[in-house]
């Protein structure tokens, strides 16, 4: 005997789609980001989701952090294909190792694309 399932039970591409991402854009970036308002953390990233296990590419993680004044400043670290780079990357971008203004998140964003085209034993930005 066989048994046939109407379709109507089976969850679609397109419903799962419209749940998990209710507000489609209409040109999809390649960066995608995670909120955590109970963490005080962000995390901007891009998935190379067509290799054949998955991994993130590019990552920039803010965080929430005092400073030597006692001050909370919000510290960007930056990863390149698994590897954490040094403050000093940050800094030679920004002129900060914090972020001063909301401009410097897009302006890191705006140097790992670019960085996927530099040379790679320099890892060097724009």
């Amino acid at each position: 005997m066989r048994y046939c399932f109407p379709t109507k039970d089976y969850l679609s591409y397109e419903k799962l789609a419209s749940v998990l991402d209710p507000s489609p854009t209409s040109a999809p970036s390649l960066w995608r980001r995670v909120f955590d308002r109970q963490a005080v953390l962000a995390v901007f990233y891009q998935l190379d989701y067509a290799a054949d296990v998955p991994r993130v590419s590019k990552c920039i993680r803010i965080r929430k952090e005092r400073n030597s004044s006692l001050q909370y400043v919000l510290v960007p670290t930056v990863y390149l294909h698994g590897q954490e780079l040094s403050d000093s990357h940050v800094s030679a971008i920004l002129g900060s190792a914090v972020l001063r203004k909301p401009e410097d998140v897009t302006r890191l964003l705006e140097s790992l694309d670019t960085a996927g085209m530099e040379e790679e034993d320099g890892l060097k930005f724009c």
